[in-house]
């Protein structure tokens, strides 16, 4: 979806023609006021979750409710998944999940040893 951190992680990884399909036909639903509804602002945000290597929720899909999403690599470097966490932000905000943001990339690098089988290489 995108207003979820793992949506947006994920979307973020299509190849640039996927990319352009799903988001030509997604519709960009208001949940709250910090939901992006427009293509230029889910394109923007797509290009700094590339760039940054992981994505956020700040109450985009549900007031008081933030997540984090760290990739999952095969051992090419593609992101063939995600792990994410999602908390009440009144008990865990998101700066403190972003303190926790290298514990969660060893997670998913473990993660995707299991069900790769291989060494992940990180983009």
């Amino acid at each position: 979806s995108h207003c979820t951190a793992i949506g947006k992680l994920l979307l973020a990884h299509l190849d640039p023609g996927s990319q352009r399909r799903v988001l030509e036909h997604l519709p960009l639903e208001r949940f709250t006021p910090h939901t992006l509804t427009t293509q230029a602002a889910l394109r923007e945000a797509l290009g700094v979750i590339r760039a940054q290597g992981y994505a956020i929720n700040e109450e985009e899909d549900a007031l008081g409710l933030s997540a984090l999403a760290v990739p999952i690599r095969d051992h090419q470097g593609r992101v063939m998944a995600g792990l994410a966490v999602h908390a009440p932000t009144a008990r865990f905000p998101l700066a403190q999940m972003l303190e926790q943001r290298d514990l969660m990339e060893k997670t998913a690098a473990r993660i995707a040893t299991e069900m790769f089988g291989a060494a992940v290489m990180r983009a």
